[in-house]
């Protein structure tokens, strides 16, 4: 039987001690007692093993999720670095993005990425558990960023630009409630947003659409971007639960 982590140590969420992980995440002051579990077959070898113990950490390590990261020791070593190029690239591609499955695969690879790293940094001491529940937080922020830009160029392109009556462009935001508006996501996380915009009025192309129609559209591709089930799972599942009169209001609300 594996023997089990000391009660306060960061990383007891996992069934497993530091010391199983292969540099550079071991921590030589703990001593390795627990038994070796074998790698999945088709698990590539820059994840840390030891992760393999863990249900949800076992997922992390998609080969197409560290294709970007051909040494992933230097990846998961230097997570602060990692962290911002990764936050980078997921801004870069909300603006960039072709077409709604390659921005999708492409958030959603982040987040793989990301969540290993968190896993890494923290188990191996390198992060705190704050810091590992900002970091997802962050991933968060940045998704729903890459996926508002996306979801509005689509829009645009096909309905105009949302303006007030007075012509000036009406805008969309999104509120972080719960534990995304206290940066304390967990792995397993979902996201509670409210979708607001501006101000009321219609677009501006051939098909004009009222304002509260086109962000309404908005919220429906923000929603599938983030939370469909795809051969790379979800990014984060979303919950508007929290917006006035629940599951009967309107999805999105003017300010």
């Amino acid at each position: 039987q594996a023997a089990q982590a000391p009660a306060d140590y960061p990383g007891k969420h996992f069934s497993v001690l530091p010391s199983d992980l292969p540099k550079p995440f071991a921590t030589p002051a703990i001593d390795n007692s627990s038994q070796t579990v074998p790698r999945p077959a088709g698990v590539v070898p820059a994840a840390p093993s030891g992760f393999h113990v863990s249900v949800y950490a076992s997922g992390l390590s998609n080969p197409r999720w560290m294709a970007i990261a051909p040494n992933g020791d230097v990846f998961l070593a230097e997570p602060d670095a990692a962290l911002a190029g990764e936050l980078a690239a997921v801004a870069h591609n909300g603006g960039t993005a072709g077409d709604e499955a390659a921005i999708g695969a492409t958030l959603r690879a982040a987040k793989g990425r990301i969540a290993l790293l968190a896993a890494a940094a923290e188990t191996s001491g390198r992060w705190t558990t704050a810091q590992s529940t900002a970091a997802l937080s962050d991933l968060a922020d940045a998704c729903c960023e890459a996926a508002l830009a996306f979801s509005g160029s689509v829009l645009r392109e096909r309905y105009g630009t949302p303006r007030a009556e007075n012509g000036s462009e009406s805008r969309a935001l999104i509120l972080g409630m719960g534990k995304l508006g206290g940066r304390e996501l967990n792995f397993s996380s979902d996201i509670d947003l409210i979708f607001g915009y501006t101000e009321n009025g219609e677009t501006d192309g051939a098909r004009p659409l009222t304002n509260e129609e086109f962000f309404a559209k908005q919220v429906q591709i923000f929603t599938r971007l983030l939370s469909a089930r795809t051969e790379d799972g979800f990014v984060f599942r979303t919950d508007w639960m929290l917006r006035p009169f629940g599951s009967a209001g309107a999805p999105a609300w003017s300010c």
